[in-house]
């Protein structure tokens, strides 16, 4: 039972890891349609990678979710215990945040978060 909040908090960490290069890995298909002064449309269909539809910052708040995730494990394996719950509170608003857009990719890394600290206080309490 003492190792396991940080189990979890590194399995938070792994799991935000991989959906941030799911993220980067996908693309998106856009759709345009044209109409010209006929009355002809056109419409053409394109795949867009997730850089060229985001762009650098795009990929940037990808990265800083993965990273933001992985705190709470560096700095509890640390000894900082109050700061990694700061960031472990950090990635849990940064996810409700992006709940209609990137969120979702990282609820198990959120769920993983919760069940560490759930873990750490049954820890404590048992003390």
């Amino acid at each position: 039972m003492k190792n396991l909040p940080r189990t979890l908090l590194s399995i938070a960490a792994v799991l935000a890891l991989a959906a941030s290069l799911i993220i980067l890995s996908s693309s998106n298909f856009i759709t345009e349609t044209t109409v010209d002064e006929d009355g002809a449309q056109e419409t053409i269909v394109r795949q867009l990678s997730w850089y060229q539809a985001q762009g650098t910052w795009g990929v940037m708040i990808v990265l800083i979710f993965a990273v933001v995730y992985a705190l709470p494990y560096y700095l509890s394996s640390k000894d900082f215990l109050a700061l990694a719950a700061l960031f472990a509170l950090l990635a849990l608003v940064l996810t409700w945040m992006a709940i209609f857009s990137i969120g979702p990719y990282y609820f198990p890394s959120a769920g993983a978060l919760i069940l560490s600290y759930m873990a750490l206080g049954v820890a404590r309490i048992r003390q």
